[in-house]
């Protein structure tokens, strides 16, 4: 197939974590499935403000979802803007996810989606990511830092998406998509909007119970349990730790602390849940 059929692309892979044990799942909770692909029809209607047209496109298979948008400013934060939205409504189910995001060549359409940047994309997520986050490629830190630069129209733009929506660990020195900037936000903020406090709140303390639970529940699976202590360290370093609008329930505990009396399971998924050995 000829190569002209490519072009530029931000492409984004991501693996929905425990997917098997959700399909087994979805015998006796069969809204979950649909509460997956819904979460993914919504996220994709939703565009930056003033952003120009930005070729977003998404296509999903099994356990896998492929987006993709334009080689531009508008298309890297619209794309990234659709996974953030995406892995906080699936949090929010009880779904984790993992992933990889890079900008090279690709073709997309409606029937089908290939190319260097794709096979890029699941290397960084099955290789790299390890963790439940969805990280970026050093092209994808390159084009940013290019349309920060003082003569671009987005510098402005550009600073703030990296000021505020990329973060990195000092383990591995990864960036990622900094998906719980929401939460962080509100929990830094000393004047928060009053008419929001009681969903932040509620969606908070439901995250916050739903890691804290696996993290009880999959001590004995080492492969499983290190994916939730490491996202109940990321929780703790943005949604509790030296925050205004953090209370000591916001903190997540781990093994070998007193875990908080108000620790109960996860509630709005019933089903058995977990993240998969293979994952």
């Amino acid at each position: 197939m000829e190569t002209s059929l490519y072009s530029n692309k931000v492409v984004a892979f991501v693996d929905i974590l425990g997917f098997s044990s959700f399909v087994s799942g979805s015998l006796t909770d069969t809204n979950i499935m649909e509460k997956i692909s819904k979460a993914l029809d919504e996220v994709v209607t939703v565009r930056p403000k003033k952003a120009k047209s930005t070729g977003l496109q998404s296509s999903s298979f099994s356990d896998n979802i492929v987006l993709s948008a334009d080689d531009t400013y508008d298309g890297l934060e619209h794309l990234s803007m659709t996974v953030d939205r995406l892995f906080n409504r699936l949090l929010l189910q009880g779904v984790m996810v993992r992933g990889g995001i890079t900008i090279g060549k690709l073709y997309h359409d409606e029937k089908k989606v290939f190319g260097p940047a794709l096979i890029e994309a699941h290397r960084m997520e099955e290789t790299l990511a390890i963790f439940p986050r969805v990280i970026v490629s050093r092209k994808f830190m390159t084009r940013l830092v290019e349309h920060a630069q003082p003569t671009a129209d987005t510098n402005e733009l550009a600073y703030n998406f990296y000021a505020s929506r990329l973060t990195r660990d000092n383990d591995d020195g990864i960036w990622y998509l900094h998906i719980l900037n929401y939460f962080q936000s509100y929990c830094s903020s000393s004047k928060p909007t009053s008419s929001t406090v009681p969903k932040i709140e509620n969606d908070m303390s439901s995250v916050k119970k739903f890691i804290q639970y696996q993290i009880q529940a999959t001590v004995d699976n080492p492969k499983v349990y290190q994916k939730y202590i490491w996202f109940g360290h990321y929780w703790n370093r943005h949604c509790y730790s030296g925050k205004i609008n953090a209370p000591v329930t916001n903190q997540i505990s781990f093994p070998g602390e007193a875990i908080p009396p108000t620790v109960l399971p996860f509630t709005r998924y019933t089903g058995n849940h977990e993240i998969d050995d293979k994952d």
